[in-house]
């Protein structure tokens, strides 16, 4: 029962990134949205900009499913073709937009990072507070948020895994860090977490 407190604590606090991405990925897939994005940008599309993005989306749907569906493909072929496929997408839909959407998609992007930034260093203040956490103890939370966002970076761009390894390989990462984080704690704010969970 411990173990699954300090887990939720800890999970809660630190996987902020990997949330907000999974949260973008699904707008993304149900949206055929170019972008996986916390906001959507008003990029303001005319009619024809959307029956091009229509037509690319379609496109890019009958021939991953055609990818999907080969049986002759082995898991490494099928995998590199899709990559090929979305790369394909992803500058095909840059050629639709104006130079002021592209402006807008990238400061869209960028405050959606800023703001999971924020909502992370928010909750560490909350926890630090919470369990009167050392400067020292803070500092090494984040270095260890920062090393672990590198890893999943890292796993997300790794186009030799499938995107099932890759769901595996992050939580794993995750894992590891909840480890990590509780050896950062003492056995005082560990007791306090489970008492607030209690």
């Amino acid at each position: 029962m411990k173990k699954i407190i300090i887990a939720a604590m800890v999970l809660f606090t630190i996987t902020t990134t990997v949330q907000a991405q999974k949260v973008g990925d699904k707008r993304a897939k149900k949206g055929g949205n170019m972008a996986a994005h916390h906001h959507k940008p008003k990029l303001n599309l005319n009619d024809a900009q959307k029956t091009q993005v229509k037509s690319i989306n379609s496109n890019f749907k009958t021939q991953a499913q055609a990818v999907r569906s080969n049986e002759s493909l082995t898991q490494g072929e099928a995998k590199k073709q899709l990559n090929t496929l979305q790369e394909q997408r992803k500058t095909s839909m840059q050629k639709v937009l104006t130079t002021e959407q592209k402006a807008t998609l990238e400061q869209a992007k960028q405050t959606n990072k800023n703001e999971r930034i924020e909502k992370q260093e928010a909750r560490l203040e909350k926890m630090k507070t919470k369990l009167a956490l050392t400067d020292a103890q803070v500092a090494k939370i984040k270095e260890q948020q920062q090393l672990n966002k590198s890893k999943i970076e890292e796993v997300k761009n790794n186009t030799a895994l499938t995107k099932q390894e890759q769901k595996q390989q992050i939580k794993l990462l995750l894992q590891n860090q909840k480890n990590q984080v509780k050896e950062i704690l003492t056995p005082e704010q560990l007791a306090k977490i489970k008492d607030r969970k209690g």
